[in-house]
């Protein structure tokens, strides 16, 4: 409210032509809401705002008298916006959204004007209109919310820190009940890294004094992504030991003492924590960074794995911003403008917002909610007068309406074009004008656009989740074969970010498979790869590195077809499980005598190995897994 205010204030007192660009600025702002890293952000947008404003000057002064061209390179230049913010789904995706409508504005409003003062001009007003929109959503954030980039970053990393407590408290009870509290639990903590990664790395870029302490935080959060994977193996062994005090468990299955692997993770645990705490600390104020050790980041972790829908989006984007403006051509109407508009504005919104497809129920249900309310407001209320003390108050109330809607339903793609096309289509000009007509043909030519955008969506439809999930698959074994070749340890962080990607990709696409199951098949996977390159680099002993070595044979061998968890059409192998069980209760005995870390690891490498094995078929429980093991016997 307050930077809509400032906005209408602002443009009307220098004489803005058209404030309904700022304001469609701070609705879209508005619908990520922001409290710490104002600055970070709003120099994402701003530079988005320059570079859309400087695309649309380009493609004008090269191709203005080649109307085929123009669609072409327009169309290109919104295909690569929504495509960059679908590919970079953080901060840097914040000028992507601005920079296509910057675009966008100034090539629809001077289609029949190819002079290069007139059009530069024209240019620097529309980007003054949108900065605006930006300069007011920060500044109303920063006196509402003033919270500075370290302190912003500082709430991060102690909410990432209590969130890890409750993972590790929720490891170790094993009713069904906190069962499902793990799974949301272990989910939201993965999120969570990733977000305080992205929130780490865009505040060091401006702020030189996170930027020396950054490598200490990418290290935290390394430490978090393990701990997360070491945690459900801990959550395992739980379970097992509270099977076996309960009589659920068969006396001749294998036995793992855990007590020193369960030390080892609360030693782990404590000494993450306290690097937590060092951190929090030195985030309190400046000078407490500056008294701790520089550290830079290798920013291994904001490497975000999005081509397929990039490309997919991107297709979309290019298809309707084309057919906009074919059938404004095809209109020869003043308003065919908002054809475009309309088109461009919605599809990139279905970027931003990562929108698989567009729902027509939500196009059809705004336009008409939308004609409805700004009828009344304009037609029956603002007619009356022609005065900003008027306008100002009944603009804003109908805006904290439509924003009370989008905050009951985040989601929902129905108040989201309401909150975006209200400034537009109200509109808000100097002066303002009186035409049902008019009003209706814009209405109807925005609607339009609307429903080239669905089409287009339909047109270049998002693969099926079945096949998505196979294509992650695919990528999974790709990833699994580069690890097992790789002889540098320092790959762990690319690792874990690349499988923590696709398990969050797989939580959002398999809504059928046993979650449980899906997890322990994923975190497996991460503990063979990581473990394996820190197993080759270290200085193993004699009967260790024999252990190493019947695990790379073992390795190989349950790797030739990697398998989506319990989908395998293989048999079930008796002598690849016992052969796993007898190298894990070596390992067991070697942790027993040694106590090394690499014997830790070495323990925690095989059992992953066995836990991978195990959920191919299906299998989540040791119990589960001597069932099976007896029935194929017999």
């Amino acid at each position: 409210m307050v930077a809509c205010i400032i906005v209408m204030l602002v443009a009307f007192s220098i004489d803005l032509a058209n404030p309904s660009w700022g304001l469609l600025t701070v609705s879209f702002i508005g619908l990520r809401p922001d409290i710490g890293s104002l600055w970070t952000k709003s120099v994402a947008r701003v530079s988005g705002t320059l570079a859309g404003g400087l695309a649309g000057v380009i493609i004008m002064i090269v191709f203005g008298d080649d109307p085929i061209m123009t669609i072409i390179s327009l169309s290109v230049w919104v295909a690569l916006c929504s495509g960059f913010i679908t590919y970079y789904k953080g901060m840097a995706g914040y000028g992507g959204f601005l920079s296509a409508l910057t675009a966008m504005i100034v090539v629809v409003e001077n289609v029949d004007n190819t002079h290069i003062d007139t059009l530069i001009y024209f240019a620097i007003d529309r980007v003054s209109e949108i900065i605006l929109g930006v300069f007011a959503i920060t500044l109303s954030a920063a006196l509402i919310f003033p919270q500075k980039n370290h302190r912003y970053l500082q709430q991060v990393i102690i909410n990432l820190k209590n969130q890890i407590d409750q993972l590790a408290d929720s490891a170790s009870i094993t009713d069904q009940k906190s069962s499902t509290r793990f799974i949301h639990l272990h989910e939201s903590t993965s999120r969570k890294i990733i977000e305080a990664n992205k929130q780490r790395y865009y505040t060091a870029k401006l702020d030189i004094r996170i930027a020396r302490i950054s490598g200490s935080i990418e290290r935290l959060l390394f430490e978090y992504q393990s701990l997360a994977a070491v945690l459900i193996i801990l959550r395992h062994h739980c379970k097992r030991d509270n099977n076996m005090a309960t009589g659920d468990r068969t006396q001749d299955a294998p036995q793992l003492s855990d007590t020193r692997f369960n030390q080892a993770i609360q030693a782990r645990i404590q000494k993450t924590q306290a690097h937590a705490q060092e951190i929090i600390d030195a985030l309190a104020s400046h000078r407490a960074m500056s008294k701790m050790p520089r550290e830079s980041a290798k920013d291994t972790l904001i490497r975000v794995k999005n081509y397929r829908d990039a490309a997919y989006k991107a297709t979309a984007s290019f298809l309707a911003t084309a057919a906009a403006f074919v059938a404004w051509s095809a209109t020869a109407d003043p308003q065919g403008a908002l054809i475009v508009v309309g088109a461009v504005i919605l599809i990139v919104l279905r970027a931003s917002q990562n929108k698989s497809h567009l729902d027509s129920r939500d196009i059809i249900g705004a336009t008409l909610h939308l004609y409805i309310v700004i009828f009344l407001i304009q037609f029956v209320i603002l007619i009356h007068t022609d005065s900003f003390y008027v306008l100002a108050p009944v603009f804003i109330i109908a805006l904290i309406y439509i924003i009370a809607g989008a905050m009951a339903d985040p989601k929902s793609m129905f108040w989201r074009i309401n909150l975006l096309f209200f400034s537009i289509l109200m509109p808000i000009t100097n002066p303002m004008t009186y035409d049902a007509a008019d009003f209706t043909n814009r209405i109807f030519s925005t609607f339009v656009g609307f429903m080239i955008a669905y089409l287009a969506t339909e047109l270049v439809r998002m693969p099926s989740a079945a096949k998505l999930l196979r294509d992650d698959i695919v990528n999974v074994r790709r990833f699994v074969y580069r690890a097992m070749k790789s002889q540098n340890s320092a790959d762990d962080a690319v690792f874990r970010q690349e499988i923590m990607n696709y398990y969050l990709d797989a939580l959002n696409l398999d809504d059928t498979s046993d979650r449980v199951l899906l997890i322990r098949w994923f975190n497996a996977i991460n503990i063979i790869c990581v473990s394996r390159t820190r197993l080759v680099n270290a200085n193993l002993t004699p009967s260790e590195t024999v252990l190493f070595d019947a695990g790379e044979q073992f390795l190989k061998r349950i790797t030739v077809q990697i398998d989506y968890p319990g989908s395998t059409k293989q048999p079930f192998d008796n002598v690849l499980s016992d052969t796993v069980y007898r190298l894990l209760d070596d390992a067991q005995r070697n942790l027993e005598t040694t106590g090394t870390q690499n014997s830790l690891s070495l323990m925690m490498w095989i059992d992953a190995m066995r836990r991978y094995y195990e959920s191919v078929y299906g299998i989540d429980s040791q119990k589960t897994y001597l069932n099976t093991r007896d029935s194929s016997r017999q």
